[in-house]
């Protein structure tokens, strides 16, 4: 938001395109809700286990979530190191 509103587009698009990335790299794995609940342990708060009918995925899964995330640039601007 701030990027937009100081006119700074090309960096806001960028930024737009790599949350639209994320949502679709989750969503991939097998639904972006259950995935993306599951994903939020990764970054220190575990929510628990989907319910049906959202997938939860294995560990390992998440890794290699972690490792396309890396590599789009996109892991370095959460909040907590993954």
């Amino acid at each position: 938001k701030d990027l937009f509103e100081k006119g700074e587009m090309e960096e806001a698009a960028e930024l737009q395109t790599k949350a639209i990335r994320f949502v679709e790299i989750l969503d991939s794995k097998g639904g972006f809700n259950g995935v993306g609940k599951g994903f939020m342990r990764m970054l220190g708060m575990d929510c628990g286990p989907s319910r049906f009918p959202h997938t939860t995925l294995s560990d390992e899964d998440y890794i290699k979530i972690k490792e396309e995330l890396d590599a789009i640039g996109l892991a370095k601007l959460f909040s907590k190191e993954v």
